[in-house]
């Protein structure tokens, strides 16, 4: 009848699956807590970086002349706004005049067409609004 006997896993093994379990389990939820933490801290940084541009863009003498001179102000703004692009790494940076009319843009035949996306109400009021895109 000694066929028929069940083998057991020795203590060992059992202590070793146990501890493994144990350590994948722990590493999971570390991993899910940091990198939630990590997620938030960027998404917050980049808002505050698109704050600093936007207010760095709109105190600019250039982009304030421009927007009082109508006729070759937006040539300055969208070349202005080309720079800060590049200089601080953002993906595009928008000018807008009180009338909800572009006068800079990253697609420059959008330049003198009216503003489209539905926050610009809050801005015209003088509000600071960031909001920062998602990766796709």
């Amino acid at each position: 009848m000694r066929g028929l006997k069940q083998e057991r896993f020795k203590l060992s093994t059992i202590i070793f699956c146990f501890v493994s379990l144990v350590v994948l389990l722990s590493l999971t939820i570390t991993d899910l807590l940091i990198s939630q933490n990590v997620t938030e801290d960027i998404r917050k940084t980049q808002g505050e970086k698109a704050q600093m541009v936007s207010r760095t863009v709109a105190s600019s003498d250039v982009v304030i002349d421009g927007l009082e001179n109508s006729e070759n102000g937006s040539q300055g703004i969208q070349t202005f706004t080309k720079e800060i692009q590049a200089a601080t790494n953002v993906l595009f940076v928008v000018v807008m005049d009180m009338e909800g009319i572009r006068r800079s843009h990253p697609t420059p035949n959008q330049i003198g067409k009216p503003f489209v996306g539905g926050d610009e109400e809050g801005v015209l009021q003088g509000k600071n609004i960031s909001r920062v895109l998602k990766e796709r």
